[in-house]
This record gives structure tokens, C-alpha cells and sequence, in this order.
């Protein structure tokens, strides 16, 4: 306000706060001189609002399961976390369905003054699937017993051996067990 002392801490204090609302995409505090001090002017840059979402390259995953992942919603103001948080739940969804090569970019476009398109691109890839599922160091046991507690699968014409790591996670605990 009017009046009071502005310092390095302060300017660096209001900066912070502007930029932890998520509403600005640059903060700058400037000082003018100004009769019997200065005067600070605050530049800021906002974030736009969030005009349209779009999923390029979905095929294998619904697009209900897709858009409830989604952080980035219309009508939102637009920032880097939420567009990279989309993008790691979008890598969690797809590894969750068996897709653990997908690659999933992003691309902010700018529409309008304030207004931005933002695009996801997957590349789904192929699902993993298991083509050998080798025990190694068993005195005890069999392999082939170790291998019947499993629930993965090795891949072959009558079952589709598809990888999924939380099986796979519940599979090492049974094989400890």
C-alpha cells in the first residue's frame, strides 16, 4: 500500500503470492520515481483460459477413462502443473491398460488474447505382453511351481500373456510368500 517501505523481501514476498494463485505466467515489480520516493508497479502476465481440450491418437482407451484423468478442463485457467499432471495420469491410465511404451505430448496454442487450445498426442504403442517368464536361483522349488502361483502369464496362441505391473508386484509377493 501507499506509504510503506518496499524491500527486496517484500517485492519478493508479493511475487510469490501473485505467482501461488496459478493465475499469472510472469511477475515483475518495477519502481519509478516518484515524489518524496518511488513508486512500484506491478507487471503481470496472466495465464489464459482454457478454450477447448483435444485428444489426438486415442483408440484403445475409452475416452471417459481419458477425460476423467484429465486436469485440464475447459473454462479453467491454464497452467503448466495441471497440463503436466494430465500427462502423468494420462502415462498411469495407459500403463494401467497395458500400454507401457505410450507417449503422451502436449501443446499449448494460443487461440485469442487470453484464450488457448490445449492438445494431448498419444501414441499408445503396442501393449507389453510376457513372451518368457524365466525363475532364476530356486533351490527349494521347482520353477514350474513357482511359476503356477503366478498370475502372469507367458503370451501363446490361447492366452495374451499381457503385462501388468500391478500383477506383476501382487505376483512377487506371492512368490515370497
Amino acid at each position: 500500500g501507499p506509504g510503506r517501505i518496499l524491500d527486496g523481501a517484500s517485492g519478493r514476498s508479493a511475487i510469490e503470492r501473485l505467482f501461488k494463485s496459478g493465475q499469472y505466467a510472469s511477475v515483475a515489480v518495477l519502481a519509478d520515481s516518484a515524489e518524496g520516493g518511488v513508486r512500484a508497479i506491478v507487471e503481470v502476465e496472466e495465464n489464459p483460459a482454457v478454450e477447448e481440450v483435444r485428444f489426438e491418437g486415442r483408440k484403445n482407451v475409452k475416452e471417459k477413462d481419458v477425460e476423467e484423468k484429465t486436469t485440464v478442463k475447459k473454462g479453467d485457467v491454464l497452467t503448466g502443473n495441471a497440463v503436466w499432471k494430465t500427462r502423468e495420469a494420462l502415462h498411469a491410465l495407459y500403463a494401467e491398460k497395458g500400454y507401457l511404451l505410450a507417449q503422451i505430448d502436449s501443446e499449448v496454442k494460443s487461440l485469442e488474447p487470453g484464450r488457448a487450445q490445449v492438445v494431448f498426442r498419444i501414441s499408445e504403442g503396442k501393449k507389453v505382453r510376457v513372451k518368457t517368464v524365466a525363475i532364476l536361483g530356486t533351490a527349494r522349488f521347482e520353477p514350474g511351481a513357482v511359476k503356477k502361483t503366478m498370475k502372469t502369464k507367458e503370451d501363446n496362441w490361447h492366452r495374451s500373456g499381457e503385462f501388468k505391473r500391478d500383477v506383476y508386484e501382487e505376483d512377487i509377493g506371492r512368490i515370497e510368500s
